[in-house]
């Protein structure tokens, strides 16, 4: 978990006579040993950082809100927005922006819907909150979601066409607990419970986020296949390559599914097909919601197109249309 970044301060240096500011990794003199005139120093500098600039540009607007996230869990994606709009924005104001611009930073943007829309709504509330007009930002709606996942057989040849042991188990795991990618990735030797028969996705060094996690229980067939990795861990992660953490699983996902003949799947379909398949072979709502830690919403959503039989029941009791009481109301036939 990061830590939370401490405010500025005074400091006192060793090799120096003067008091100084620390903020973050950065220190500057106050150029007196008094303390209270550091003091005053102090109040003036966090003023100066904290006031909103009079005609800031774009990028300065996005350096400060990204500080105002330090600490907390969106910081590392929404490094990655800030960073990719900067390219494009960084010296504008916004009082420069108008459709044309935004018009063919859409169509630049358009490989990659997802982002796209996310970058948009940050520049929205950029805008927002330094009191220009947000409107002039059109944001896309949300993509439909995706009803495409694989079938055991699809998963099979994905498994046959791994070539390195990191992404085999990957895999194993995703499609025993379909849990997300970022859950596996950080799952821990220490929260492999061999005995029991269970995995514990709570990372106690996370954040708590909308992202949910939990202990799930597993086969022996996993099982043994983690016993077997484990021989050869030389990390404290299950997941691991070349003797480090394995942060992403993208690119070596995406070449195994392009060898597989399944170029269009990633890592997510494996937890969509993990829920199809629990809603095919007729497992409550709650179970799958529980298994793969999933929203109910989005389980139920999948159960609907998936497995209309769970209202058969309901549908039954609102029957009031018994044989013989139907009636027709097509014309008469002539005798």
């Amino acid at each position: 978990m990061p830590r939370k970044r401490q405010p500025p301060r005074l400091i006192k240096r060793p090799d120096a006579a003067c008091y100084y500011i620390k903020d973050g990794k950065e220190r500057f003199t106050t150029g007196t040993t008094d303390a209270g005139e550091a003091e005053q120093c102090l109040a003036q500098y966090i003023v100066q950082i904290t006031s909103p600039p009079t005609d800031p540009t774009i990028g300065k607007l996005l350096d400060l809100r990204l500080k105002s996230l330090e600490g907390k869990a969106s910081h590392k994606n929404m490094m990655y927005f800030h960073n990719t709009l900067k390219k494009t924005f960084k010296d504008m104001r916004p009082g420069d922006l108008n459709k044309p611009l935004l018009a063919m930073y859409r169509t630049k943007r358009k490989e990659a819907p997802a982002s796209l829309r996310e970058e948009l709504l940050v520049l929205r509330s950029i805008l927002l909150h330094s009191g220009h007009d947000q409107k002039i930002v059109e944001v896309p709606k949300p993509r439909a979601p995706r009803e495409r996942f694989l079938t055991r057989v699809e998963v099979q040849r994905l498994l046959e066409a791994t070539k390195s042991q990191h992404i085999h188990t990957f895999i194993l795991i995703a499609m025993t607990t379909g849990h997300r990618a970022g859950a596996v990735l950080g799952l821990t030797w220490d929260r492999v419970n061999f005995e029991k028969g269970f995995l514990d996705f709570n990372d106690p060094d996370m954040p708590v986020t909308n992202k949910k996690r939990t202990t799930v229980p597993v086969g022996s067939g996993l099982l043994a296949a983690l016993r077997d990795v484990q021989q050869f861990a030389q990390t404290d992660y299950v997941i691991e390559y070349m003797g480090k953490p394995c942060k992403s699983i993208k690119k070596a996902f995406a070449r195994t599914a392009a060898r597989a003949g399944l170029g269009w799947a990633s890592p997510h379909v494996l937890k969509h097909s993990v829920v199809s398949w629990m809603a095919e072979n007729r497992y409550t709502a709650d179970q799958a919601s529980d298994l793969t830690a999933t929203d109910s919403k989005t389980v139920k959503r999948i159960y609907r197109k998936f497995d209309p039989e769970y209202l058969r029941e309901v549908a039954n009791t609102l029957d009031i249309s018994p044989i013989g009481l139907i009636r027709s109301f097509g014309k008469k036939a002539k005798k």
